[in-house]
């Protein structure tokens, strides 16, 4: 016969630990096309660009997440 356990006897309490966060992005590329519209001509580019997202984290014991807006 097996004793049952005891209701609560390993009741673990998780706590939800929100917070702000930001994330910054840079990014840099350079690019080149032939334009029809400019009898044919070539183009070459660059472009760089800095992206700053506000978020917000979630954490439990055994997982994190990640919203972020932008």
């Amino acid at each position: 016969m097996r004793a049952s356990p005891v209701l609560g006897s390993k009741l673990r309490v998780c706590y939800l630990i929100p917070g702000f966060t930001v994330k910054l992005l840079l990014n840099s590329g350079a690019y080149g096309y032939r334009a029809g519209a400019l009898n044919d001509t070539n183009i070459l580019g660059r472009q760089s660009s800095i992206t700053a997202m506000p978020g917000w984290r979630f954490k439990r014991a055994n997982y994190e997440v990640t919203v972020f807006a932008g």
